[in-house]
């Protein structure tokens, strides 16, 4: 067998991606993260938040960037649609490198309300 012949195994991308879960310290309070697979679920203080992991985001291909959303039971704008079971939710997206990520978060349907930034505890 010649090298170009072997064929190494591919992981698969649930084996390929590095695990988010743990504490971290945010700009937004403390957070709590739960991987399974590509699936991400965490807590905050008086809310949630829940999505999924990917390497191939449109615009930061080869990061690893979480997409989700938020939810809470009161905040700062009510949502016409609920999400999560609340009408006080908006959408995340988190881009993580070893311990740090860095992100921005809004309301409902926007990513346009802040920055947010998270250290591994």
């Amino acid at each position: 067998i010649t090298c170009d012949q072997m064929q190494l195994p591919t992981p698969s991308p649930e084996e390929a991606l590095p695990d988010v879960s743990g504490q971290w310290s945010t700009s937004e309070g403390d957070l709590a993260l739960t991987q399974n697979g590509m699936d991400v679920s965490g807590g905050f203080e008086g809310g949630s938040l829940f999505g999924t992991l990917s390497t191939d985001t449109p615009g930061h291909e080869g990061m690893l960037v979480f997409t989700g959303i938020w939810v809470r039971e009161l905040s700062g704008k009510f949502c016409p649609n609920q999400q999560g079971g609340s009408h006080y939710w908006g959408q995340v997206e988190l881009i993580f490198s070893e311990n740090l990520f860095r992100g921005s978060w809004g309301y409902c349907n926007s990513l346009s309300q802040g920055d947010w930034t998270g250290r591994r505890q």
